[in-house]
């Protein structure tokens, strides 16, 4: 009957077996929810949408613009001769458009204005022949306004414009360097979650094991094979490792909450548990690292800008030192009539033209060779800084490549010390219940597999945390995963 229990029970666990295994949630499964529900990726993505429209915004200097105005004056001026109005009335509108062109620095204006004036005369001005009737000014106006020194062809226009696509450049390599932080800091938290989920496992397996201990220690004392002093130590090591457990659940706990949170900020906890912790089995290898870090990466494309925008600052500071020369070119057809419509058709019998040369500049001109020099400084400091991130982000990435090499081994070295420390509990164990020693060694045994497995666990997080910043270093996160970073 025991025989039919026991194979009932084991066709149970074999068949339904799968239904009490423990959720797991992979990394990639983490991060593609917190990518989705997490503000702080949603935040780099507006900065980058809000460079976005401020670049589109500064190119909006060659638009055309359309310019128009409607006045309306009554005055009564004061009489200077015989022939001032007493009186005077003027409704009057003007409608153009206005364009920068950006290639030469040339500013271009065409506008058409028509005015209706009506005076009032004396009596002996009115008898010497003037009227009070209305009359009608219409022209077309055609300015053209060319710099010549100062923001000659468009000099400062075109560099801003320059500064400002460089800007978005940095806005864009910025959304992706947010983007890598942001993953390789869920890489980390979800690596602290697998170290807490493992250390828990440990502790639970030797508190068994000790518990198991303690069954046969008694067992052994009612034989006489063991003492009380056997019981109380073994008693005493299973309080440490409840305790250690307890603090082992504690971690763990929060961690869980930590990533429940990070997927979605309304989850309160998580009963999945993470993936098994291995070492990555493929990594960028360091000379390829080092070549891509000065030829592709985020950091030489910022510093590279960085000193681009100086470069242009330095530019626009030095053309501020010349004189402000401007030429202008005014055209000015128009037509006098009695009525609106008459005056349309005949705009050009009347002509005015004007060429004006203006100039403008401080005597001293203290100002603008300061800033010239000021900005020619901060170029020389961008250019030194470049050098030092690029130098200082190569002594990182060789450090990093170094301690995986030394990580590597001691991995190594700690599995094999995990399997020696495993068959010696295994061989004290045997001996206890050959009643060939004390249970004190079997502790010592407990205690070390303990110590080996927690070492082993964290070598191995340590180095996947190395890893992760070396894949962030090297800009893989966000080619990895560029099939849901999406703006």
């Amino acid at each position: 009957m025991n025989k039919k229990i026991f194979l009932a029970f084991l066709f149970f666990i074999l068949f339904f077996g799968i239904s009490f295994a423990e959720d797991v949630l992979t990394f990639d499964e983490f991060l593609n929810s917190a990518i989705k529900n997490n503000p702080r990726y949603q935040i780099s993505a507006k900065e980058y949408l809000a460079a976005l429209q401020e670049n589109k915004s500064a190119h909006s200097l060659e638009d055309w613009n359309l310019v128009a105005s409607a006045v309306y004056n009554e005055s009564y001026p004061a009489a200077t001769s015989l022939f001032s109005p007493t009186y005077q009335r003027t409704y009057g509108y003007s409608v153009g458009v206005e364009k920068y062109f950006l290639p030469t620095g040339t500013a271009f204006q065409i506008e058409h204005s028509n005015s209706r004036i009506q005076s009032d005369y004396s009596a002996a001005a009115q008898a010497l022949g003037l009227s009070s009737s209305p009359y009608y000014l219409s022209n077309v106006s055609l300015t053209i306004s060319q710099p010549l020194l100062r923001n000659a062809f468009g000099l400062t226009a075109k560099l801003g414009l320059e500064t400002s696509d460089f800007a978005l450049k940095l806005a864009e390599i910025k959304l992706k360097e947010d983007w890598e932080g942001f993953i390789s800091q869920l890489r980390n938290d979800y690596l602290d979650w697998q170290k807490a989920y493992q250390t828990l496992r440990n502790q639970k397996k030797q508190l068994k094991s000790v518990k198991q201990q303690l069954i046969l220690v008694k067992r052994q004392r009612g034989y006489g094979l063991s003492e009380d002093l056997d019981v109380v130590q073994t008693e005493q090591m299973e309080a440490a490792y409840e305790i250690l457990q307890g603090q082992a659940e504690m971690i763990y706990r929060n961690q869980s909450r930590k990533i429940a949170s990070l997927m979605n900020p309304n989850f309160i906890d998580l009963k999945a548990a993470p993936q098994e912790l291995t070492r990555t089995p493929q990594l960028f290898g360091e000379e390829p690292a080092k070549k891509y870090l000065f030829s592709m990466s985020n950091i030489l494309k910022t510093t590279d800008l960085l000193v681009s925008i100086q470069k242009n600052s330095m530019d626009i500071a030095k053309n501020a030192e010349l004189p402000d020369v401007n030429l202008v070119l005014a055209a000015n057809p128009n037509a006098y009539e009695s009525s609106f419509s008459k005056s349309l058709p005949r705009i050009g019998e009347n002509q005015d033209y004007t060429i004006s040369i203006s100039t403008s500049r401080g005597l001293a001109n203290d100002q603008a060779s300061a800033g010239a020099k000021k900005a020619q400084a901060d170029y020389m400091k961008s250019v030194k800084e470049r050098e030092i991130i690029l130098l200082n982000s190569k002594i990182a990435l060789q450090s990093l490549y170094t301690n995986i090499k030394y990580m590597d081994n001691m991995i190594t070295l700690s599995g094999k010390n995990t399997s020696l420390a495993r068959k010696r509990l295994d061989l004290e164990k045997r001996k206890m219940q050959q009643g060939r020693t004390s249970v004190f060694f079997v502790l010592q045994a407990e205690n070390a597999l303990l110590d080996a497995e927690n070492k082993l666990n964290e070598s191995l997080v340590a180095r996947e945390k190395v890893v992760n910043q070396i894949n962030s270093l090297t800009d893989r996160y966000v080619e990895q995963y560029k099939a849901i970073l999406k703006l």
